[in-house]
């Protein structure tokens, strides 16, 4: 059973990770531990936070994430500006208790509006370590195929004009209904258009459960550096998945997806 980490909550002393690689990054370590504690009862779970910490594999990503500048001239990484250190608030403050708890405070965590541009970046490399476990493990994205959203689509805008000319029957008699009439006709033309979420749409082809992960994780990745980083995109989706995925498929599965909002635009 999942432990709920609660603002009252007394920790218990969290397991000994005495071979833990010197090169995790502070709060990726923590919240690792945090980890194996709200998923104690799930070991699958707690050897997937581990494994995505410490896997040696990892060390290129969380070097690559760390950087405030590559080596390119044309690309520069760090935690995006427009990126507010407030979201995800909850996780913010049972990361300080835990923190403390541990005897290892990090002050701006309890006050992120006070954060510095090193602070920011720490923040952004914790987030993708908190989305990457959670999108393996208990928040897997979907895969949307384009075509059935599109037949979807057909169906819901078939009824909007019938539902409009209905309302304008009503004409000015019943003024009332014929708004109801037009407030439906609208939810059926925008009924179809896929709820957001970490999902994205994509064509059938290859592994789903690859695709959907590598989708999501990208997206997220975008938000927090203003690139994807194929590279660390597929060594992480390696490590959380199994297999070998390359930098190179994780560009080839970028460049042939379709994602919401321009689907029903960039289809035929």
């Amino acid at each position: 059973m999942k432990t709920k980490v609660t603002s009252d909550a007394h920790f218990p002393e969290p397991p000994s990770w005495p071979g833990a690689p010197g090169w995790i990054p502070t709060l990726v370590r923590e919240q690792a531990l945090l980890f194996s504690l709200e998923y104690g009862q799930k070991p699958k779970a707690v050897s997937l936070a581990l494994r995505l910490a410490s896997d040696p594999r990892m060390k290129t990503v969380w070097d690559e994430l760390a950087k405030r500048k590559r080596s390119s001239l044309r690309e520069y990484v760090y935690a995006a500006r427009e990126v507010r250190l407030e979201d995800d608030r909850q996780a913010l403050v049972s990361m300080a208790k835990f923190l403390k708890f541990r005897g290892a405070p990090l002050g701006w965590l309890a006050k992120p509006n006070r954060a510095t541009a090193d602070a920011a970046q720490e923040w952004a490399v914790w987030q993708f370590f908190r989305k990457s476990f959670h999108l393996a493990h208990d928040q897997r994205p979907a895969l949307r195929i384009a075509s059935e959203l599109k037949k979807k689509e057909r169906a819901f805008r078939r009824v909007a004009p019938h539902l409009r000319a209905a309302a304008g029957l009503l004409g000015t008699f019943h003024s009332e209904d014929q708004q109801v009439l037009e407030r439906l006709a609208l939810s059926f033309e925008t009924a179809s258009a896929p709820e957001w979420g970490l999902g994205f749409v994509a064509r059938k082809k290859g592994d789903s459960v690859t695709r959907a992960y590598v989708m999501a994780l990208a997206w997220i990745t975008e938000g927090l550096f203003r690139t994807s980083l194929a590279g660390s995109i597929a060594t992480t989706a390696s490590v959380a998945l199994g297999g070998n995925i390359t930098g190179d498929q994780v560009k080839s599965i970028l460049a042939s997806e379709i994602r919401y909002p321009s689907l029903f635009d960039d289809l035929t």
